[in-house]
């Protein structure tokens, strides 16, 4: 594209909000939305320098007025807001049936993983978690080698996190490759679950904007503000998102000599979060 933006599709890109401005930029054609982010950040540059005094004009150089501008248009591709609308009609009353019953949410949203029908011992172990999930207390439960119960415990958990039941859970394994593998498996359903994505949309809505990649963690906002959010290979931290279900919930993963003691997380206002769930 040889033709600059004039002043009028300037101000009127510049009149966007964040996330309006992200997604106007991300459907044009390459070359267009290239041209675009340079004249937003000639614009942004020649704004900085106008409200700076003389004296400060001098001692900012071009270059520096320039990398302001990137940063804020930067900012503002990395921002994932809005939310997912909330859910209405029938999709509402799943995602409620789902909340409310462990069963129904092992179900109905990992089915690929539960193809068969579950037996009496898969039905007794599955209300012994969601108990344990809702009120606390310890279990200790025995089955056989391939009968799932590694499946259902570790899918139960993320059904505790997703319904705000629990905030922090730590998965443990016999190795750490083990436990590496188990929330990578948590990693693979959050990304391409079309089930969940539909029904806890905007729980996981931070995790999906990184798109499996572990680099947009640290720079991504909601609203102008960072998410914290963290893809990493021993831990998923959903991010501060205020009237989310899942706002500062972490899924870690460890062996039995890694480090399951002392583990926590620190939120953006202070607060210290430990596990609640193991």
């Amino acid at each position: 594209m040889n033709e600059k933006l004039n002043p009028a599709e300037i101000a009127f890109l510049k009149s966007l909000s964040t996330s309006d401005l992200s997604a106007v930029l991300e459907s044009m054609p390459r070359d267009v939305q290239e041209q675009s982010i340079r004249d937003l950040m000639n614009q942004e540059s020649s704004s900085t320098q106008s409200v700076v005094s003389d004296r400060e004009s001098v001692a900012i150089s071009r270059e520096q007025r320039n990398q302001v501008a990137k940063q804020r248009i930067r900012q503002t591709l990395q921002d994932v807001s809005p939310l997912p609308p909330k859910l209405t009609g029938k999709s509402a009353e799943l995602r409620a049936s789902c909340d409310e019953s462990l069963h129904t949410h092992l179900v109905t949203c990992y089915g690929n993983a539960f193809s068969l029908s579950f037996s009496d011992d898969h039905l007794r172990l599955i209300d012994q978690l969601e108990e344990t999930i809702r009120n606390g207390g310890l279990k200790a439960i025995g089955m056989p080698r391939g009968s799932g119960k590694t499946t259902i415990i570790v899918r139960a958990s993320m059904w505790g996190i997703l319904t705000g039941l629990r905030k922090f859970c730590v998965l443990v394994a016999a190795t750490d490759s083990f436990a590496t593998n188990l929330l990578a498996g948590i990693k693979t359903e959050i990304l391409t679950n079309e089930i969940l994505g539909n029904l806890y949309g905007r729980e996981i809505h931070s995790l999906r904007s990184l798109e499996g990649e572990a680099r947009k963690a640290s720079g991504q906002r909601f609203e102008g503000e960072r998410t914290c959010v963290r893809w990493g290979t021993g831990t998923i931290g959903f991010g501060f998102i205020p009237g989310v279900t899942t706002n500062g919930a972490t899924m870690t993963a460890v062996g039995l000599t890694g480090n399951i003691r002392g583990q926590q997380i620190t939120a953006p206002d202070g607060t210290v979060h430990r596990p609640d769930i193991v």
